[in-house]
């Protein structure tokens, strides 16, 4: 059951983060944020996923 339940949140923040991730995408697109800027959040976002992924699997992390 516990997996099935980190399995719902890891989806919830990777809803999250396909969201941030296309208004970040969008705001670039539209010039209202120059690439590198993007570049830098979509990094900073992506490494806030992992470490939220890992708090959720450790064991899985450690394996793999």
């Amino acid at each position: 059951m516990e997996i099935k339940d980190h399995n719902i949140q890891l989806d919830e923040h990777l809803q999250e983060f396909a969201h941030e991730i296309g208004i970040i995408c969008a705001l670039e697109a539209g010039g209202k944020l120059p690439p590198k800027e993007a570049y830098k959040q979509i990094k900073s976002r992506w490494k806030d996923l992992k470490l939220k992924k890992k708090s959720l699997f450790p064991k899985i992390e450690e394996a793999g």
